[in-house]
């Protein structure tokens, strides 16, 4: 492992520490975001929980494609069903600090 991907995780596990952001398995951030995408193309509102694990596998990468910070943004604009206004604002932040925090490769849309 590289220093700057334990940079990245490191960098990661601090937004979580600030947050009290609960820890996911892998399988179940992958389960997560896939849940994310289908309900950000349909137009519905996302749980916190799937939004967190798009963000902590987007912080845990050095590059990441545009589509992947697309959904990520497309979620924090609409309802996330279970924060208040003050968190959804808080997450959105978190959010756009970790796309800012890595490289966004891929065509844009």
């Amino acid at each position: 492992m590289n220093s700057a991907m334990r940079s990245n995780i490191y960098q990661c596990l601090n937004l979580k520490k600030n947050l009290n952001l609960r820890y996911f398995s892998s399988e179940q951030r992958f389960k997560a975001v896939k849940s994310l995408k289908n309900r950000v193309d349909e137009g519905r509102g996302c749980w916190g929980n799937m939004i967190e694990s798009l963000i902590t596998n987007i912080s845990i990468e050095e590059k990441v494609s545009h589509s992947d910070v697309m959904y990520l943004m497309q979620a924090c604009k609409s309802d996330i069903v279970d924060m208040f206004p003050k968190n959804q604002k808080r997450i959105t932040q978190n959010a756009w600090n970790a796309v800012k925090q890595v490289e966004v490769v891929g065509p844009r849309d």
